[in-house]
């Protein structure tokens, strides 16, 4: 059931265009995986990494990612802080928190900050492409209603 709509959310994604994403955490070696893993999946462009908060916060203004995958834990401003502001600034920006963290009040802090779902990062290899297809074609479902 769920390949089935994620066929269509694919359909109607490269309709428009490759999912545009950026990429930030702290850790070079986890944006490369991240990175390379994004770029294997159909549809998706990586527009950008962000090593911290701020960065993420300038890049998400000049770049207009679709989606932002989001460390929690970074120095100079963390990502609940980084994920509040922006979507403040920019609400349509899909934001997937990421972190080592399970659950807990990290989880409650980034989705109260505005993130869209958080994940393990452990568990991003099974979930992220699948995750990242359904809250987008969502999101462009509703915004056609």
């Amino acid at each position: 059931m769920i390949q089935d709509s994620l066929g269509d959310s694919t359909d109607s994604q490269t309709a428009i265009g490759a999912i545009r994403v950026l990429v930030v955490d702290d850790h070079a070696s986890m944006r490369e995986v991240l990175t390379d893993m994004l770029r294997s999946y159909p549809g998706v462009e990586v527009i950008g990494e962000g090593a911290n908060g701020r960065e993420a916060i300038l890049l998400a203004k000049q770049r207009q990612p679709d989606v932002i995958l989001m460390d929690i834990t970074m120095p100079k401003l963390d990502g609940i802080e980084a994920t509040r502001q922006i979507k403040q600034a920019h609400p349509k920006i899909i934001v997937i928190g990421l972190s080592v963290h399970q659950g807990g009040p990290v989880e409650l802090a980034m989705m109260e900050a505005g993130a869209s779902v958080f994940i393990n990062k452990e568990a991003a290899v099974d979930r992220l492409y699948e995750t990242m297809m359904k809250l987008w074609h969502d999101q462009h479902l509703s915004s056609k209603g």
